[in-house]
């Protein structure tokens, strides 16, 4: 049985999490990424950005690795976008 959702996270938590703004050249894409996005993917992805704004950071390593919102990132090159928000952690070494 899973566990049900956490509502308000230990502050431990909450302090590990923040969204900061970096450089897009500084944000790298992941070489072992599986996914791929097609050029109207990628379009469609900047047209809800331009019209909705950025609401979700692309999720970095501590390098500046793009673990998650590949697309979200090649959207900001699309649009020219200088910054991106984004959140980091470290990268497991081992599965949860």
């Amino acid at each position: 049985m899973r566990e049900p959702p956490i509502s308000d996270p230990s502050a431990a938590t909450r302090a590990r999490l923040s969204v900061t703004y970096w450089p897009i050249e500084e944000l790298k894409p992941d070489p072992a990424n599986p996914r791929s996005h097609s050029k109207k993917q990628v379009r469609q992805i900047a047209n809800s950005i331009r019209e909705f704004g950025f609401n979700t950071p692309v999720l970095v390593d501590r390098n500046g690795t793009v673990i998650c919102s590949h697309g979200r990132l090649l959207a900001c090159r699309e649009l020219r976008m200088t910054f991106a928000s984004i959140t980091s952690r470290q990268r497991r070494s081992a599965p949860l």
